[in-house]
Parts: C-alpha cells; structure tokens; sequence
C-alpha cells in the first residue's frame, strides 16, 4: 500500500547522514531524524506545527547563497540550482554551532508546490575552503604591496608569467597586462635550455638561489638573484619567484676582484724585488774582503750578531749558524766591556765609530781597524762594523 511504501521511505531516510526534508514554500511537512535532531524537533509532526518554513531556518552569512524564499523558489522552479548556488547555512540546535550543507531540491510527483531536499554537510570542507580562501587572500595582499618585484611563473605552461606585482612592472618597465603576455624567455636572456633546467631544479626543490641577467623593456641588462619556489596558485603548481637587482653589487664584486688582482700583482712584483734586492746584498755583502757583522741594537747595547760575511765566520773562527746567537761581547776581552759598551752608546747617538778594536778569537788577540756605522735593516736599529785585520 501507499501507506507501506511511504513507512519504508521514511525508515530509509532515518538512516542516512544528510537531512531530508519533504516542504513546501511556507511549511515543513516531513524530516528525517538527523533533520529532527538537527533543528530541535521530536517528531515531523512538532516541525509541521510550528508552522516555519525551511528558508526560515537558513542563517544569513557571507559564505551562504540561499537566504530567502523567493530566492529558493525561483531557482528550484527554474531548475537551475548550481553547485555556487545551493549553499545554505543552519544552526544546529544541539551545538548551537553553525553548518554549512549543499542543498539539493527537486519538485515531487505529488504536488507542484511540494518539494523534496536532501542537505549534505559540508562544514569541514568548507572551512578548509575558508582558510585556503584565506591564506590565497593575505598572499595577494602581500604579493601586491611588498616593494621587492615578484613573478608567479607557469612552468608547464612553457614558462608564461600568470601574475606580477606593482614592483615587478616598476623594475621591468612593463605593464602588468604586458609582464602577463610573456614567457619568462622574454626577459631572461640565458639560453632557454638552461631557464628549463633551472625552472626544473626550482619546482623540484632541489635549488632555490639562481642569478640570472634579465632584460629590461627599455634594453637595459641587469644581473638578479632569483629566489624560487613552487606554490600552489589558482589550482596549479607554480613557481613563484622574488627578483632582487644586484647589478651594483656584481659591479662592486668586478672592481673588488680587479683591485685584488692589481694589488696582488703589486705585491709579487715588490716580493721580488725585494728578494733581487736581497740577493744583491748577499752578494755585495760577501764579495767585501774585509770582516762585515751586522750587529742588533737594544737600547744603545749590542745585541746578537744578525748577519756575519763568510770574511768575518773566518775571523773568528766558527760557523755562521753559531756566530747568529753570540754577541760582540763574546769576543771581546772582559776588561774592555765597560769600553764596547760606551763605543756603542757612543753609535747609538751620533751614528758611528772609526778606531782599533781587538778581537780575542781562539785564544788569539787580533788588532783591527774598525768603522762602525748605524743602520736600519727591516725596520730595526742595527750597527754595521767593518773590521779590517792588522798585519
């Protein structure tokens, strides 16, 4: 029987998840359990009573498209309820939170005026709508405004420019309209193989950091560091790309490493010259037949024998590698120490000394005739003694 058939709908609709309502345009005349439950009701009987509508219990928000009757009305009775059309907003009378549901209404074969909808929650999805919605919204914001110039680039759409901010058409010198008519071709000027393979590294975040030269409109060349990234943008895996000029600072990088290489060559070239020089000293110093010492000054005092000619070794008998840590004084009788001392205050002062000095060199006393001059050698105070051996 009818009546049969109508229980057992009605049992089947009590155990679906979605709310199904059988109404009219100014009263509910059937819910299942989940409708009941949903809006506060015991039974479709209490619904029916009260005497509400089904647009009454829709709540007005931003997100929501129905929102009043004649709106429904017109669109079920048109027939052309679309999927960005039929989103309704109720509250739940058991959370008192508010739910989002895809309404679904169809006329039914009793009555023209008695329509069935089924409402499918989808409040989860849409909140990850709102919040993806959201994030995509604050990257536009952000996108536009920063003073850096940003491109979002279609990789698998051979490298076409879908987006550039205010920044970008400033740098470049192109409108947005013109930035978003071209491939990324057009302003880089690297052979188009090596832009794929970059593109490719960046979407594949193996890399990130690129330079690059870019063309600008009025044919300037500027050399950028590119930072790129994949974003999904409008529903597609992009790349999105910070462009910083840093022409100035490759220019400064060229002078910098042409000023290295000029003072690097300065200082080979003084290298060795200096190290000519000190070979024509070695040379000058040991083709003079007399004995030369080289002797280091401390506070006026003779310090340690610095350098000693292959005449003076053989004056005093030893080897210049132990001559370097002996001083004038080890060869200088201990009665004559207080006059080596002021000989050599005495150079220290006005810069030299011409006279007899006696050198005790194993065991023998040797006369010389001496001249003692104050130098500078590598910065230090040095006397510079010539000794010439009496016969």
């Amino acid at each position: 029987t009818d009546a049969e058939t109508e229980a057992c709908i009605c049992t089947a609709a009590d155990r679906l998840r979605e709310l199904v309502i059988i109404h009219t345009d100014s009263s509910v005349k059937y819910a299942n359990l989940p409708a009941l439950k949903f809006m506060g009701y015991e039974t479709s009987h209490d619904l029916a009573a009260s005497g509400r509508c089904l647009c009454s219990f829709f709540i007005d928000t931003d997100e929501s498209t129905l929102k009043d009757v004649p709106e429904w009305k017109q669109l079920v009775c048109a027939g052309n309820l679309k999927d960005d059309e039929r989103v309704v907003c109720m509250k739940n009378s058991v959370t008192g939170r508010h739910r989002y549901f895809i309404i679904d209404t169809t006329k039914t074969e009793n009555s023209d005026e008695e329509y069935i909808s089924i409402l499918m929650d989808i409040t989860e999805l849409h909140e990850k709508y709102l919040a993806v919605a959201s994030s995509e919204i604050k990257f536009r914001e952000m996108f536009s405004a920063h003073s850096a110039p940003m491109l979002i680039i279609d990789q698998d759409g051979g490298g076409i420019i879908v987006e550039a901010n205010s920044a970008a058409c400033r740098f470049y010198g192109y409108s947005r309209e013109e930035l978003c008519a071209m491939h990324i071709e057009h302003l880089n000027i690297m052979p188009t193989e090596t832009i794929k393979r970059e593109m490719s590294d960046a979407k594949n975040k193996s890399r990130n950091y690129f330079n690059f030269i870019h063309r600008l409109k009025d044919g300037n060349v500027r050399n950028v560091e590119v930072f790129s990234s994949p974003i999904d943008y409008g529903g597609k895996k992009m790349l999105y790309s910070i462009i910083l000029d840093n022409t100035e600072k490759k220019l400064y990088e060229i002078q910098l490493q042409d000023m290295n290489k000029r003072l690097s060559d300065r200082v080979a070239k003084e290298i060795k010259e200096s190290e000519e020089r000190e070979n024509r000293y070695k040379q000058l110093f040991e083709m003079i037949s007399d004995a030369v010492f080289v002797i280091s000054l401390n506070d006026g005092k003779p310090g340690k024998f610095y350098d000693i000619n292959s005449v003076g070794c053989e004056l005093l008998g030893m080897k210049k590698e132990e001559l370097l840590s002996r001083s004038p004084y080890d060869f200088t009788a201990q009665e004559f120490f207080g006059r080596l001392t002021t000989t050599f205050e005495k150079i220290s002062e006005e810069g030299f000394f011409d006279g007899i000095y006696e050198v005790i060199a194993s065991n023998d006393k040797i006369k010389c005739v001496a001249k003692v001059r104050r130098a500078e050698l590598a910065g230090k105070p040095v006397a510079i003694a010539i000794l010439k051996k009496l016969s």
